[in-house]
């Protein structure tokens, strides 16, 4: 156990350092050993007289009475305030923005912090931060800006105010370890002093942290380049299409491509003598024959089908008119090209050619021929369907249907495939 001179003597020392008691109280004991001893103390430690600061605060709490620190009294220029601004500013060229701050900052003897993508985090003296922010708004449009402001100078006076009385503890252990005690008051002390010399090394630490954040004030940038002008708007989502009406003659509204091409055929066991005559093309083969009807497909699967019609009246142009109407404003097909033409026994006819607004557009051509016969007014209807790989069947069944042709000079240009010397030219309707 201590005895009771060196107990109170560490008590003394402790209480100064929490500032509880005052640096020149007497101690007065009844053992005569520590009258011996105390005076020796006050003359091995006279020391240099303490703050008059370190004083004060001594006899007062840090956090509840204010007024030995009396910080509201500095003027601005000796506050310790940390600065911090976050901007956004909408520039031209970010790049040079981005260059032209940090330049500027090193100029004042600050420093770039961090850099990421567009946005940059510099730190400038702290007289310089107004100055560094003006500068940042005149690098284009603002966006957005924060800025906040932290008074820490009372907060580095008061942890100046615990180094000042953790060094007089201190001091005060010093001079206790220099007198000759039992071993485990040596060890007490000791460890004792590492403890406060811990503290006063954690508060020197806040300290200077506090003033290193004063004395450089913290900006972020972000910098977003021009506004990108705005999408065009989605288009319109196709309507779909409607049939409002039908022809009202039967053999026009049968007039249907996908189902020409789609339904499946019978070969006919029997072809009739009489009948549709045609002069097949190459790569196609007769299906059957019958009085008003003949069919015939290829291998690619491009499907003819001509079917005479007896009609009670009516010119060329009427039914003519009456299948482009059907074709292209009930069903929606789209026109290719019409054309007139003429047949190889002189009979008139008109052809029209489309492609149907189906998904997969297939290419159809209609030719009517209208002639008069001992039966009276008969139609002749050629119909000719073919996939977008099978088009050149169109061309073939047009020639076959123009006949055979007359021989040519040798520097006679050969008829386009598309037409015939029998074939004649209309204007777009």
């Amino acid at each position: 156990m201590p005895t009771p001179p060196l107990c109170l003597a560490l008590s003394f020392a402790l209480t100064a350092a929490c500032g509880c008691a005052a640096a020149d109280t007497m101690l007065y004991v009844e053992d005569p050993a520590a009258r011996a001893v105390m005076p020796r103390a006050e003359k091995a430690a006279p020391a240099a007289p303490r703050p008059v600061v370190a004083q004060a605060a001594a006899a007062a709490p840090l956090e509840d009475d204010p007024a030995p620190l009396q910080n509201h009294d500095k003027p601005a220029e000796a506050r310790a305030v940390i600065y911090k601004a976050a901007l956004q500013v909408q520039t031209d060229d970010v790049d040079a923005a981005r260059t032209a701050l940090v330049d500027q900052v090193e100029r004042w003897g600050g420093h770039l912090q961090t850099a990421s993508g567009t946005a940059l985090t510099v730190r400038v003296p702290r007289a310089r931060f107004h100055q560094a922010v003006r500068l940042i708004k005149r690098q284009g449009e603002l966006l957005d800006e924060r800025i906040e402001a932290q008074d820490v100078t009372k907060n580095i006076t008061e942890l100046q105010l615990r180094i000042d009385n953790a060094k007089a503890a201190r001091t005060r252990l010093l001079a206790l370890l220099e007198r000759d005690a039992p071993l485990p008051e040596i060890l007490h002390l000791e460890n004792e002093l590492r403890r406060i010399t811990g503290e006063i090394e954690a508060f020197e630490l806040a300290q200077v942290r506090l003033e290193k954040s004063a004395a450089l004030s913290t900006i972020s940038v972000r910098y977003q380049g021009p506004t990108p002008p705005p999408p065009p708007p989605p288009p319109e989502p196709e309507k779909p299409f409607v049939i409002k009406k039908r022809s009202p003659f039967r053999f026009v509204r049968e007039l249907r491509p996908d189902r020409l091409l789609h339904d499946a055929v019978d070969v006919m066991l029997l072809d009739s003598p009489i009948g549709p005559v045609l002069d097949l093309p190459e790569g196609f083969f007769l299906v059957g024959r019958d009085l008003f009807l003949l069919q015939a497909l290829s291998a690619d699967d491009a499907r003819v089908q001509v079917k005479d019609v007896r009609v009670k009246g009516g010119d060329l142009s009427f039914w003519a008119d009456a299948v482009e109407e059907e074709l292209v404003h009930n069903l929606g097909h789209t026109v290719v090209g019409r054309r007139e033409v003429v047949r190889e026994d002189g009979v008139p006819g008109r052809e029209l050619h489309v492609t149907t607004r189906d998904d997969a557009p297939l290419h159809y051509a209609v030719t009517v021929y209208r002639d008069d016969t001992l039966l009276g007014p008969m139609l002749r209807v050629v119909e000719v369907v073919a996939r977008p790989r099978a088009e050149k069947r169109i061309v073939d069944i047009r020639q076959a249907l123009a006949g055979p042709q007359p021989p040519r000079a040798a520097n006679e240009e050969p008829p386009s495939s598309s037409s015939s010397a029998r074939l004649v030219s209309s204007p777009q309707r």
